[in-house]
């Protein structure tokens, strides 16, 4: 399949899009099928958090409460496999400004 871009230092491993809810299914089946669990969960929140508005709920870099588009997704792996992935998300708020944070310190508005 063309949506694993994977990098074993990181980087994006799916587009910059919004996905359609077919290619997602589709894309979750085929992760499903080799037990990549990391990645299927990569798709699970690139499919919730993409495109969308959120809300920062926690961390240290990003002041809480900043709300603004998930614009760009990405991992970061401190290993060499799946396992130790991080999921990074940027936010361009409503004035322009970019924030960079872990997914998890993020919700969905």
């Amino acid at each position: 399949m063309s949506h694993s871009k994977h990098n074993s230092k990181g980087g994006n491993a799916m587009e910059q899009r919004r996905y359609s809810d077919k290619e997602y299914h589709d894309m979750f089946l085929y992760e499903a099928a080799k037990d990549n669990y990391a990645m299927m969960h990569l798709i699970q929140m690139h499919e919730e958090l993409f495109d969308r508005e959120v809300e920062v709920v926690k961390g240290r870099k990003v002041p809480i409460g900043t709300k603004g588009r998930v614009v760009w997704m990405g991992t970061r792996n401190y290993g060499y496999n799946w396992v130790n992935m991080e999921v990074r998300v940027g936010i361009l708020d409503a004035d322009g400004n970019r924030y960079f944070t872990n997914a998890d310190n993020v919700k969905r508005i």
